[in-house]
């Protein structure tokens, strides 16, 4: 069970890591609007991966507020 968790845990910072990768290159190419959106996005999928990891649910959502609310609990 515990492997199952950190699979779907190293498949969130993955994928949160190539939306960082993204964004500094376009931020480097000053497309600032979508270098903000693949940062929110790689924010979204650690918290993701944060709340996978700590066996803590939450529904499908890109609500960051909602994400760090279950956080906390």
């Amino acid at each position: 069970m515990k492997e199952q968790i950190i699979k779907y845990v190293r498949g969130w910072l993955k994928k949160a890591d190539r939306d960082i990768i993204s964004a500094k290159k376009l931020f480097e190419s000053e497309i600032y609007d979508y270098s903000l959106f693949h940062s929110q996005q790689a924010i979204e999928k650690y918290l993701k991966a944060f709340l996978t990891y700590h066996n803590k649910p939450f529904s499908k959502t890109h609500d960051i507020t909602l994400l760090l609310k279950n956080v906390l609990r």
